[in-house]
């Protein structure tokens, strides 16, 4: 998957995927997934709220990509606003970016590979 810098921003919140143009800065994979509940066990939400940590592999930076290219490239990629549905309370679930942090002891060449390891932390809850 690609990670882009946007250079227009014409569309904002689940629209920006319609911007077309943007410069690639790099590829990334998702090494890992935890979902942790973010209510209280006595007194549960109704909207479900949770909490998303992500652990992102970011590999083949191009050479004058900075790291605040690389955190904004993760926002874009994984914010998504409320949904486009033309009622409230229909149960879609938004998303917000909490956290966006490089790794900074985890830098790593493997097999001539050069990587990087940051963690994204996504708020979430359901539209009730």
């Amino acid at each position: 998957m690609t990670l882009e810098k946007r250079l227009t921003h014409e569309f904002v919140g689940n629209c920006k995927h319609l911007e077309l143009t943007g410069d690639k800065i790099a590829d990334y994979t998702i090494m890992r997934v935890a979902d942790i509940p973010d209510a209280d066990e006595n007194d549960p939400d109704p909207c479900d709220p949770l909490l998303h940590f992500l652990y992102l592999k970011v590999y083949n930076a191009k050479d004058w990509v900075e790291e605040d290219d690389i955190a904004n490239g993760i926002y874009d990629e994984f914010y998504a606003a409320d949904c486009h549905c033309s009622h409230d309370c229909c149960g879609c679930r938004g998303y917000w970016i909490e956290q966006i942090e490089k790794c900074k002891l985890l830098n790593y060449t493997h097999r001539n590979e050069d990587y990087q390891i940051w963690m994204v932390l996504i708020g979430s809850s359901r539209n009730y």
